[in-house]
């Protein structure tokens, strides 16, 4: 699994990354997925990413320069074994508004706001 991060509206403020434009790819761990793979949502979507917007075939979120999001969202990610363990999950949500990022990890029946 590979997230492409970017900051897309500092070229052209067009919301799509060009080849002139800071950008890169992400290689998150063997076997990191995004999904929850059973445990309870924490937002209000049981999509994987929730975010609309897409960058090409992808899902994609835009941070603006004013300090903004396009759009709020979360995305699941999870590990080898989250099945079975499920400390192994993560969700990552931005606040789209103020363009805040937080972090969860599931445990112990609960989301908490940790990574």
């Amino acid at each position: 699994v590979e997230l492409e991060i970017g900051r897309a509206a500092i070229g052209n403020s067009d919301g799509q990354i060009q080849a002139s434009e800071d950008w890169r790819v992400i290689e998150l761990g063997k076997g990191v997925v995004f999904g929850r793979a059973g445990v309870p949502k924490l937002g209000q979507s049981d999509s994987p990413v929730t975010f609309a917007q897409r960058q090409g075939d992808f899902r994609a979120v835009t941070f603006h320069s004013d300090g903004s999001a396009s759009e709020g969202g979360i995305l699941y990610l999870n590990s080898p074994g989250a099945e079975v363990l499920p400390e192994g999950h993560r969700a990552v949500e931005v606040i789209g508004g103020a363009a805040k990022i937080r972090c969860w990890s599931y445990g112990t029946g609960s989301w908490a706001e940790a990574c």
